[in-house]
């Protein structure tokens, strides 16, 4: 579950970019201690953004873990540094 605690290269290694958007990049992401799982992590930069936007980004990963419901992707880990937020979700 969401810790929010570690950095994402302490707890993860990245594999390929899925996808690029106005809000940040898509990657897979395996955790180390199971290498056979995969999830998507959502990278963005939070010190580039406006204040809005970093609002806006806090808010959606507050709501995504509080989210339970079967169409619904489950938000894992949410890990936050000093510069970027990443979002790990499931990959389906």
């Amino acid at each position: 579950m969401p810790n929010g605690n570690s950095t994402l290269e302490s707890s993860y290694d990245r594999g390929a970019i899925l996808g690029r958007g106005a809000s940040g990049v898509a990657f897979l992401v395996s955790p180390k201690n199971d290498p056979q799982c995969h999830f998507v992590a959502k990278e963005m930069c939070i010190v580039r953004s406006d204040e809005k936007r970093r609002r806006e980004a806090l808010a959606e990963s507050q709501l995504l873990r509080e989210l339970s419901h079967p169409n619904i992707i489950v938000c894992h880990d949410v890990i936050q540094d000093a510069d970027m937020l990443y979002i790990i979700m499931e990959y389906a």
